[in-house]
Formats: C-alpha cells, structure tokens, sequence
C-alpha cells in the first residue's frame, strides 16, 4: 500500500497559485480538482507569500500572475529561480508587454499564457511543463517573431 500512495505521489504534478485576486485562484484550483496527476499543494495572494510556498513546498510548477500587489512576477522568479531551479514557472496574465515577453523569457520562463486561454488547456499546459516542456500563447508567439524573426519559427503547433 505504500509503495502505491509513493508512485502516485511521485506521478502528481505539485502547482502552486500565485495571483492577487482571491476569486481568480479559487476558479483556477476548480479547475484542478477533478484533474488527474496535478494537485494545488498551496495558494499565495502576494509576492512575499509566493515566495516562502514556493521555498517551503518545492511544487513542480508555479502559476502566477505578472501583478501580485506587492511585488511583480517577474521579481518573484528573480528572488526564487537560483534557490529553486527544479520549479518550472508559468506567468498567466492578461499583459502582453514585449519587454515584459523578453525578460521573462531570458529568466527561463517554462510558460507564458493568457488569461483568455480555454480552461481545458490549463491541465495539459501544467502537466507538459511539468515535464519540460514549454508553452507560449499564440499571440506571445507572434510578438517574439517580431523581436526575434531569424530565432522562432514561422510555423507552430498549437
């Protein structure tokens, strides 16, 4: 029996939520209840409270938001990405801001998407990351064409 709870724990994806509005992270943490392989381990309203989740739970992925009220996302990877290099981070947002796009990128970013994104796709972004993979929302994409046309690709999967 225990060899059982350590494989699926071992299989789980552990998600931390880092977002400002209390009603958003409660709608986002829905959305994984019923999903298989990823458990929310912690939720945090500001940057500060991210920052001590993330360093005392270690998830496997971090969802935030690029404003969290006290301190910026990007801020947040910046205190946290050396103590942690195991944790993927994925900026869920509703700002497409090119600098913000490339900055976050350079970080090694694992994730920048929308907030208009289908809430179907969230379950299968995390996992993916989960696993190294790396998702951009189409219209990220298309800015980073613009600064960058000989580095990303004209054709894409989506």
């Amino acid at each position: 029996m225990e060899n059982t709870i350590l494989n699926k724990t071992q299989q789980t994806v552990r998600l931390i939520l880092v977002d400002d509005h209390k009603l958003f992270r409660c709608g986002i943490k829905s959305l994984f209840e019923n999903s298989k392989n990823v458990c929310v381990v912690a939720e945090a309203s500001n940057g500060k409270d991210g920052i001590a989740k993330i360093i005392a739970q270690n998830p496997d992925v971090v969802l935030l938001d690029l404003e969290l009220g006290d301190i910026n996302g990007l801020d947040l990877i910046d205190k946290v990405i050396n103590q942690k290099p195991n944790v993927k981070f994925v900026i869920l947002t509703s700002h497409i801001n090119e600098h913000v796009i490339n900055k976050a990128m350079k970080m090694g970013i694992y994730g920048y998407i929308l907030k208009d994104i289908n809430s179907e796709f969230l379950d299968m972004i995390v996992k993916s990351v989960s696993k190294g993979a790396m998702w951009i929302d189409k219209k990220v994409v298309q800015i980073l064409r613009e600064l960058n046309p000989n580095v990303v690709p004209n054709i894409q999967t989506s």
